[in-house]
């Protein structure tokens, strides 16, 4: 399933944004341009990590895609805010090509998510997920969602 929304996402979206960047003869600034590259190339090293282990089943390997996924966020999040300095200081290329860059981040980090969702009830079945990734806040946890969920009491 996540394999087929990858394909979703780079059919309906990422071949769209192509199109309009070659239609429109934008180019990125060579930073942005180096930005995307980079994040394409960590995107195709989870597409292989990820099929190992969804045909292996490793819980080592299944950690490893998570540490990427993990890795792979905070360059998204450097990327846009880099991306963002661009624009403030007025960088043409920049401007022309902003809201196509950010769908392109944007894509590219959902593209990745879809891909090591596989990890997830692997590392489930494993034991080794904790009951949420989210901190506390005003007592509450929010709990794994592959985690059974407790019966639901009755409404009085």
């Amino acid at each position: 399933t996540n394999r087929e929304l990858v394909g979703d996402i780079i059919d309906k979206n990422l071949m769209e944004l192509a199109r309009k960047k070659i239609r429109n003869r934008y180019q990125f600034s060579d930073e942005g341009l180096s930005e995307l590259v980079d994040l394409h190339h960590r995107v195709m090293a989870t597409l292989k990590l990820s099929l190992s282990v969804f045909l292996t089943g490793e819980v080592a390997a299944a950690r490893d895609l998570l540490t990427a996924k993990e890795r792979f966020r905070d360059l998204e999040r450097q990327a846009a805010e880099n991306h963002l300095a661009r624009l403030r200081s007025g960088r043409t290329a920049s401007i022309e090509t902003s809201a196509l860059h950010l769908d392109i981040l944007r894509d590219l980090k959902r593209i990745n998510s879809h891909l090591t969702a596989v990890a997830y009830p692997i590392l489930d079945q494993a034991g080794e997920l904790a009951a949420s990734r989210l901190r506390r806040r005003g007592g509450s946890i929010v709990r794994n969602p592959l985690a059974p969920r407790p019966h639901a009491r009755p409404a009085v």
